[in-house]
């Protein structure tokens, strides 16, 4: 062990459709039929689970980086990516595992921020965004505010399926 450093192996993400990293050991992948799944790397090999709670949340480095800027946070990867192209001046962030596991990410990060949450146009996402919203004014976050798809689109619609321009969606 002469200073000979081990390499993390590759994370089994081949035939992904896309891949998140949330952190060195965290990746949620996109497989074929909306098949999504969570890798961890448990300090010896990759599995198909997600870490222990807390876990972080995405583009963490980003939020971290830009402090001043207000954070909108989305149901799924997917709607995040679009969020960030919909949204340049925002900071762009999920949580991983859906509407259930909220209380299992790491929103400390968001202390002192203003917050915008965009749900799914759908029940659950309404009451998730609705939970989300009480837990993160109990962790400090100075301003959060819900954002309602529009009213004429279909159940499920997110921000991945605007059709939108920058200066439309602003």
């Amino acid at each position: 062990h002469l200073g000979i450093t081990k390499q993390m192996p590759q994370p089994p993400i081949k035939g992904a459709e896309s891949y998140w990293n949330y952190s060195e050991t965290f990746i949620v992948a996109r497989f074929p039929n909306k098949k999504i799944r969570p890798l961890s790397f448990n300090g010896t090999k990759w599995e198909y689970k997600a870490p222990p709670a807390p876990r972080p949340l995405l583009n963490l480095k980003n939020l971290l980086n830009n402090k001043d800027k207000t954070v909108l946070i989305v149901e799924g990867e997917k709607a995040c990516d679009a969020a960030q192209k919909l949204f340049p001046t925002s900071v762009c962030t999920t949580w991983a595992s859906g509407c259930k596991a909220i209380n299992k990410t790491d929103w400390q990060p968001l202390k002192g921020r203003k917050i915008v949450l965009w749900p799914d146009n759908d029940q659950v996402g309404f009451d998730a965004m609705d939970r989300l919203a009480q837990l993160l004014y109990s962790i400090g976050a100075t301003y959060v505010k819900q954002i309602n798809p529009p009213n004429d689109v279909k159940q499920g619609w997110d921000l991945a399926d605007a059709s939108w321009s920058t200066k439309e969606a602003t």
